[in-house]
């Protein structure tokens, strides 16, 4: 054993040992962006954007503010341009501008992404026979102002929906293809700054900017070695008609750092040139200012160590210490006196779902099952309702089939106290794949049922909770939303969806007397996950489904995030351990090797 002085001396090489790994993971995270350009510069591809990627470029968005200048300086650039967004005019005009200025084909198409499919076989049919090289997805929208999550309209969650995620995934789906056929090619992701950070009354923008985050993450490593390219930009305050309402505050002039001229040709020089970028060197700043300046190494370095392990070591075990405190101090009443005596519980037809509503039958709530299969919700009504002496009804519906199915989910809810709901539907891959491979169908019922349900019924049920002054939301996700996920991407970018959602609302529920739980458990023995048996180290990783939904159910109300089993928190904590690098690294081997196998399994067949 370690004596007194030993520990001391151990603990004194350990912390600035710790301080240098902290520091230079930091200085690499925030400097990357300028080692990539400079290597670019020096060694890197000194052919024109058109040679490289192709002769055309599509930007969305493109009528006016950013996309419109991405739109101006690749004309400079020499490509041809195909430019799509909502205003006809605008677009006419800005096409005879260029034409004036640039000798490039301009073509334009006017089409409202929040009209939804309907749009995409018009674009689909424009961009037939295009030697696309750039595609830049652009296009967005934000709220008019701050709002509250229940206050917001519900044709704006679907505009958010329509507009910010579906336009980015529906067009590298259909562009993707060609680009490798040809292997050469570029995707340019313009996200926000909003997508790292949970922004309360900005919930659902600052959640679909980190959709495009994580999707364009675990992207860039299925792509990789195919010729194909991308980049992710994620801007900072651009002085556009997008940010127009935010320059009223004081805070404008140090936010706002960057006019859309200077922005976009900056921002357009960067691509081929480095994967992720704010696109100006002073959000770049701004993002980065809080570093200091060492003024004694050893000193700033012990203290970096100290910080460093004290924020993993708080993260890693923060549920647990919420636990104990809730043990030992916290609000003791049943669930159903603490927050009502009803519960609606989505995706309950079997698996994680089915355990949450047995449990919270244990615990004497009344439980509505919210799921696909009728015959399968009966004979979960029959199993709760033998053992426990609570009313049950069903509710079979399935979220595939788009916003008609609320208005059922609705009526069945009416005058029911709703005190918890737990939103758990969700589907997957039947097995990992690269993007162009999955039928387009089976990405956007992903996103529509992985996405859309929670929103609306949290939006459906938020205001009767709220004036109530009690209630509790359970979202849950999946550990693929903390991490990007490559081969699985779209299903990774939804959960991180949620992960920013639920951070988010549960700030704006602050004070309000109703709470929200974060849930994203790793493996679990479910149907959904099947395909993972087949990995030697599913037996360790997965967690039985009955114990993992008793344990996840007794957590409510104790914890505000947690992985629900504490075997998952475990395994949470290691993977946090090894730089995102390395981790996608590993992930995209892994998934490799389980579509390798699939596609073998099948060929055999």
């Amino acid at each position: 054993m370690l004596d007194g002085s030993a520990s001391a001396s151990f603990v004194g090489w350990c912390l600035p040992a710790i301080g240098v790994v902290a520091c230079t993971l930091y200085l690499y995270a925030n400097l990357q962006a300028i080692a990539q350009m400079v290597w670019s510069m020096a060694f890197g591809s000194r052919v024109p954007l058109r040679d490289r990627y192709g002769p055309w470029a599509v930007i969305t968005g493109s009528s006016d503010g950013i996309g419109k200048e991405y739109a101006i300086n690749l004309a400079r650039e020499g490509l041809n341009l195909i430019l799509i967004s909502r205003t006809g005019a605008k677009l006419a005009q800005l096409a005879d501008n260029i034409r004036s200025q640039y000798d490039v084909q301009v073509r334009w198409i006017a089409v409202d992404f929040a009209e939804g499919d309907d749009v995409y076989d018009r674009i689909q049919k424009e961009l037939a026979n295009v030697d696309l090289g750039i595609l830049v997805n652009n296009v967005g929208m934000l709220h008019e102002h701050p709002i509250a999550m229940d206050e917001l309209p519900l044709q704006d969650l679907k505009d958010t929906y329509n507009v910010n995620m579906m336009p980015l995934i529906r067009l590298t789906y259909m562009l993707l293809p060609s680009m490798k056929a040809r292997r050469r090619g570029m995707i340019v992701n313009v996200t926000s700054a909003s997508g790292f950070l949970p922004i309360p009354y900005l919930n659902m923008y600052a959640a679909s900017k980190a959709f495009v985050t994580n999707f364009t993450l675990g992207l860039k490593e299925e792509i990789r070695g195919s010729g194909v390219d991308c980049q992710l930009v994620f801007p900072m305050f651009v002085d556009t008609n997008l940010t127009q309402r935010w320059q009223s505050t004081n805070m404008w002039q140090y936010l706002c750092s960057a006019k859309v001229v200077p922005y976009s040709k900056m921002a357009v020089w960067t691509i081929g040139r480095v994967f992720i970028t704010t696109g100006y060197w002073q959000h770049g700043m701004l993002l980065n200012s809080s570093s200091k300046t060492m003024v004694e190494v050893g000193f700033v370095l012990a203290a970096v160590g100290v910080w460093a392990g004290a924020n993993f070591l708080y993260t890693s075990v923060k549920s647990v210490l919420q636990i104990i405190w809730s043990v030992c101090f916290g609000d003791r009443r049943p669930l159903a006196e603490r927050y009502g005596p009803w519960a609606v519980v989505t995706g309950s037809s079997d698996g994680i779902g089915k355990e949450y509503a047995v449990n919270l039958a244990k615990y004497g709530l009344n439980v509505v099952l919210v799921s696909r299969t009728e015959s399968k919700l009966i004979n979960v009504k029959e199993e709760i309702t033998s053992q426990y002496p609570i009313e049950v009804r069903i509710v079979p519906i399935d979220f595939a089939q788009g916003p008609s199915v609320y208005k059922t989910i609705e009526n069945a809810l009416e005058g029911l106290d709703i005190g918890i709901l737990v939103n758990n539907v969700g589907i997957a891959h039947d097995h990992p794949r690269y993007l162009e491979e999955i039928p387009w169908y089976q990405i956007e019922q992903t996103v529509s049922v992985n996405l859309i349900p929670t929103v609306n019924l949290v939006h459906m049920v938020l205001p009767q909770m709220k004036t109530r002054r009690r209630g509790m939301i359970v979202n849950v996700t999946s550990a693929a939303g903390i991490f990007p996920v490559p081969l699985v991407s779209t299903y990774g970018a939804t959960k991180q969806f949620l992960n920013r959602f639920s951070q988010a609302l549960q700030a704006e529920l602050d004070g309000t007397g109703v709470e929200c739980q974060l849930v994203h458990p790793m493996f679990v023995a479910t149907s959904l996950i099947q395909q993972w048996e087949s990995l030697g180290i599913y037996g360790i990783l997965s967690a039985p489904v009955e114990r993992y939904g008793r344990m996840a159910v007794w957590t409510i109300g104790k914890v505000r995030e947690t992985t629900g089993y504490w075997a998952h928190g475990v395994q949470l904590v290691l993977l946090k351990v090894p730089p995102l690098v390395i981790l996608m690294a590993i992930t995209a081997y892994l998934f490799r090797y389980l579509r390798d196998m699939k596609i073998n399994e099948l060929g055999a067949k």
